[in-house]
């Protein structure tokens, strides 16, 4: 599915499609030639896959099918940094759950968007709503404590599930396909 999605982005056969890896496992395509400056990202939960496609950007993308969590307080104390711990215990106990798959998803894209996956410590950096909405959606700021800024947008792909893409900036609203299939 992943070969075919990028072989009709960039006007190839999925056969010509090759990949790398880097060394914390985030895959880039190493082939055809004249695709080198697509970057892309893929998630999967359940029965749902979400991929993001970028031209010349790094990106990276994240899906959780919203379910029930024993733990979910404890994943918050460890993972969370101490101004999101703060916002989460100030909502009210039944929108918890879904603004923890919100914060999780966003910082599951930034993460797997720099390429450096669950090395970089989640909580070392804060993701926070900007004050302005856009007709595209909420936009959030994700602050690593060294490095620049990103920015994480929310997605709702489907029923019962959370998405989140995120990029170094994000301009305009993601167009959004549904693949057969």
């Amino acid at each position: 599915m992943l070969r075919s999605i990028l072989a009709r982005y960039i006007g190839c056969l999925p056969q010509q499609i090759a990949f790398s890896s880097n060394a914390y496992g985030k895959p880039a395509l190493a082939g055809p030639a004249d695709a080198e400056d697509i970057r892309f990202n893929l998630a999967h939960s359940r029965d749902a896959v979400l991929v993001a496609l970028c031209r010349s950007h790094e990106v990276g993308v994240d899906l959780e099918y919203m379910r029930a969590l024993d733990d979910l307080h404890h994943i918050i104390g460890r993972s969370f940094s101490a101004k999101e711990r703060q916002y989460l215990d100030s909502l009210p106990a039944d929108q918890v759950q879904r603004a923890f798959f919100l914060y999780w998803t966003l910082k599951e894209a930034f993460i797997k968007g720099i390429g450096l996956g669950l090395s970089y410590p989640l909580e070392d950096f804060t993701i926070e709503r900007n004050v302005s909405m856009r007709e595209e959606g909420d936009l959030y700021t994700i602050t690593p404590k060294a490095g620049r800024c990103w920015q994480g947008l929310p997605l709702s792909p489907c029923a019962g599930y959370v998405g989140a893409l995120s990029a170094e900036s994000i301009r305009g609203a993601p167009r959004l396909w549904s693949y057969p299939g």
